[in-house]
């Protein structure tokens, strides 16, 4: 039985790394309108993220200064955000699920009742989430076979409904991620 970190680091890989791809995707076809750059798009909805960070204290500094940072040279880009903030997002700006919908904190519930709004991808969306807070918030990096199997088995559709190619998933399942992207992927992680 494989107890070492190896399973935590693919499952973070797939998480933090394919799970982003897969949500960037998905942003940029369905929360960006008719062609529009992040830039344009924050621009549009910077009164709202605002709102978000001061007020309601949905987003912490750190997050909200990536978008909109002080300094006039940076222009932010989709690559530069993880799947935290682009969950955010989507959530926030979905144009036809609203963000006080019950189905992102209540998904087994919205599906229990067939509700019309939980499609494959919203779905995919709330699992890759739900998946990195696991990561995050355990007590330990180590995960034995079954577990990672069984967690493996849910996120790796999520991600391929959102667009990324099958292939790249089942190759990233084997893959040996090394100590450097290890440390890269628990620093992505931990950072808020």
């Amino acid at each position: 039985m494989v107890v070492d970190n190896q399973s935590y680091a693919r499952l973070a890989h797939l998480v933090l790394d394919l799970g982003a791809v897969a949500l960037r995707h998905f942003f940029s076809a369905s929360i960006l309108q008719n062609g529009e750059t992040l830039e344009q798009f924050l621009t549009r909805n910077k009164q709202n993220i605002w709102d978000c960070y001061k007020r309601k204290k949905v987003i912490h500094k750190s997050q909200y200064e990536l978008l909109f940072l002080p300094n006039i040279l940076h222009t932010p880009k989709l690559d530069d955000l993880d799947v935290t903030l682009l969950c955010f997002l989507i959530r926030q700006f979905h144009p036809n699920v609203p963000v006080t919908w019950y189905g992102w904190s209540c998904p087994d519930k919205a599906k229990a009742k067939a509700d019309p709004l939980m499609t494959p991808e919203i779905e995919a969306i709330i699992n890759i989430k739900y998946h990195r807070n696991q990561l995050a918030h355990r007590g330990t990096t180590v995960v034995k076979d079954q577990e990672f199997e069984k967690m493996w088995n849910t996120i790796a559709p999520s991600v391929v409904t959102l667009g990324v190619e099958k292939p790249v998933v089942e190759e990233a399942r084997m893959e040996v991620i090394g100590i450097q992207h290890y440390i890269l992927l628990l620093n992505v992680l931990f950072n808020y």
